[in-house]
Formats: C-alpha cells, sequence, structure tokens
C-alpha cells in the first residue's frame, strides 16, 4: 500500500535533482557555426583518383563508385607507406578521417588488399 507513495516521491526527488527527464530536454552537443556536426572517425576504401601536391589533398574512388576528396596533414599516420609521397593514382588505400563541415581530414593511411567498406 506504501509502494506508490514511495515511487512517486522517488520520481518526484529524481526530477527536482535534474533526473533524467530534464536532461532529455537539453541538446546532446552544439552545432558548429557551419550548421553541420564534426563527426567521429570514419573510415573508407578505394581507389586514388587524383593527388594536389600543393594544397596536400587526394580523391579516392570508393568501392561503391563515390567520390571523395580528403585534406591530408602534418598529423597524418601513415601505416605501411612512406609518407604522402607513397598517395599516387592507382594505389588503393584505406583512409581513416574526420570530417569537419565540408573537410575529410585523413588521420590515416594505409594500404589495403580488400576491403568490404564503401
Amino acid at each position: 500500500m506504501h509502494r506508490p507513495v514511495l515511487l512517486a516521491a522517488l520520481v518526484t526527488t529524481s526530477l527536482l535533482a535534474g533526473g533524467p527527464v530534464a536532461e532529455a530536454t537539453e541538446p546532446a552537443s552544439p552545432t558548429p557555426p557551419t550548421g553541420r556536426a564534426a563527426s567521429g572517425p570514419s573510415d573508407v576504401c578505394g581507389v586514388v583518383t587524383g593527388v594536389g601536391r600543393t594544397s596536400r589533398t587526394f580523391r579516392l574512388r570508393t568501392v561503391t563508385g563515390r567520390r571523395i576528396a580528403f585534406k591530408v596533414t602534418a598529423a597524418t599516420h601513415y601505416i605501411h607507406l612512406s609518407g604522402f609521397a607513397a598517395v599516387k593514382v592507382g594505389r588503393r588505400l584505406e583512409v581513416y578521417y574526420r570530417r569537419s563541415g565540408s573537410t575529410r581530414r585523413a588521420t590515416s593511411l594505409e594500404p589495403y588488399r580488400t576491403c568490404d567498406r564503401s
């Protein structure tokens, strides 16, 4: 008989203390000024179709046919590659990247033999 009253008291106390219902109304994270959220790490495989040496960019055609451009920075890691000089047209790469607005910044690059990612 006292359980409904105790449960109501616990729910009320939780709500007053900023419990789950109060947290659900707050935004998960602020949106950057560009209007697009920055994403976490992603990866994709494909064949290099173009390289911009001075701009340190390259284009990749994925296994599903998408064409994606990437920016390489000083923080990019090269796994089994000798640096950006090893990124050449026709080379098959797996690219790990972070997206910020419309820019995809490569965090690491490595060659691949077979890939099931798009």
